[in-house]
């Protein structure tokens, strides 16, 4: 289960043309169809499409709920069913590469104590520019923040070190 915030790519809507016109699955997570107004028109279609214990937990695929009772008892209904799959698998081994060549909160700290003037200026432009309101009004926001409180440390040593 892989429900980590990660799928940015969804939601996704798969077309297919049957009998003259256009279905549309959509392809997206429990979390994400809460925003959708449309919401109530369709019917998870998921358990009937995916045949595999899926990774991440929280897609579900959707169809109109008239368009479903139409295609479900058609054979083309095994066509759309193997093209989503296909989608899912290659969604998934896309999910995995990003997630194996993402940049850590580690490696970015690394890159700044190598490259001081970068530091600086970053540390200028967020102090002047996108943390002086939070830092007055929410300082413990600013606290709980793990990896800014390493970056504050670091430039202090690097301006002690000047």
């Amino acid at each position: 289960d892989s429900d980590d915030g990660s799928l940015v790519v969804l939601p996704v809507r798969l077309y297919f043309v049957y009998q003259n016109k256009e279905i549309t699955f959509l392809i997206t997570t429990k979390q994400l169809i809460i925003l959708d107004p449309d919401r109530e028109k369709y019917t998870d279609v998921t358990k009937k499409i995916i045949n595999w214990e899926i990774k991440y937990s929280n897609i579900i695929i959707l169809l109109d709920l008239d368009k479903w009772n139409i295609i479900k008892k058609d054979s083309s209904f095994l066509e759309y069913q193997q093209k989503i799959q296909e989608y899912l698998k290659a969604l998934e081994d896309n999910e995995q590469k990003r997630i194996q060549n993402a940049i850590t909160e580690i490696e970015i700290l690394n890159y700044l104590k190598e490259n001081k003037d970068i530091a600086r200026k970053f540390k200028q432009i967020l102090d002047n520019d996108h943390l002086p309101y939070i830092k007055q009004h929410r300082p413990d926001i600013v606290a709980s923040w793990k990896y800014y409180q390493e970056f504050e440390k670091m430039c202090e040593e690097l301006d002690e070190n000047n």
